[in-house]
C-alpha cells in the first residue's frame, strides 16, 4: 500500500489537560506515537474553563470518535493523525479511528461547537499564511535596504571600539 503523506498511522501514547493560567483557558492534547517516527502532540486548543461547554463538548467528541468515556481511555488506542500539509513539522489537523474510520477535525468540532467561527478551507489558509510571510519579508528587505544605504552614506553610524 502507498503511503499517503496526509495520514500518519500510530498509537494514543498518552493524554494531558493542562490549565493555561496566563490566558485562563484549558488545553488539551493527544499524544500520538507515530509507527514510523517521533510522537506529536494533536490539540493544544484554547478551550475555556475547566467544565465549560466548549471543553466538555471537546472531550466528548475526541472520546466518541473512538468509543470510549474518558480521555485517559484513548491511550492505547490505534489511530490516524491527519494533515492538512505533507513535509516535515506540519500540523495534526485531525485524528481518525484506525479500526472504524471515525473521524474528529478541528475544524469540524469548531463548525460544530463554536458560533461565528470563520470556516476557511485549509488551502486559504495557507495562502494567507504565505501572503503575509512574503508581505513581511518585504518589508524586511525594504528595511535592510534603507540601513544599507544609510550606513553606506555615513560610516560615523558605526563605531568600532578597541582595548
Amino acid at each position: 500500500m502507498k503511503e499517503d503523506p496526509f495520514r500518519k498511522p500510530g498509537v494514543i501514547e498518552n493524554v494531558k489537560h493542562y490549565f493555561e493560567d496566563h490566558v485562563d483557558q484549558m488545553t488539551n492534547f493527544v499524544f500520538v506515537k507515530y509507527d514510523d517516527f517521533g510522537t506529536q502532540g494533536f490539540g493544544g486548543y484554547a478551550l475555556g474553563k475547566k467544565g465549560e461547554d466548549l471543553e466538555k463538548a471537546y472531550s466528548r467528541e475526541i472520546c466518541a470518535t473512538f468509543g470510549v468515556r474518558k480521555m485517559e481511555q484513548l491511550v492505547g488506542k490505534r489511530c490516524i493523525a491527519l494533515f492538512a500539509e505533507s513535509g516535515w513539522n506540519s500540523v495534526s489537523v485531525g485524528l481518525e479511528d484506525e479500526e472504524t474510520g471515525k473521524r474528529f477535525t478541528i475544524r469540524g468540532f469548531l463548525r460544530r461547537n463554536l458560533p461565528g467561527y470563520k470556516d476557511e478551507s485549509a488551502y486559504d489558509k495557507k495562502l494567507e499564511e504565505l501572503n503575509r510571510d512574503r508581505n513581511r519579508l518585504r518589508a524586511n528587505l525594504l528595511r535592510i535596504e534603507d540601513e544599507l544605504s544609510e550606513i553606506a552614506a555615513n560610516k560615523k553610524l558605526i563605531r568600532e571600539w578597541d582595548e
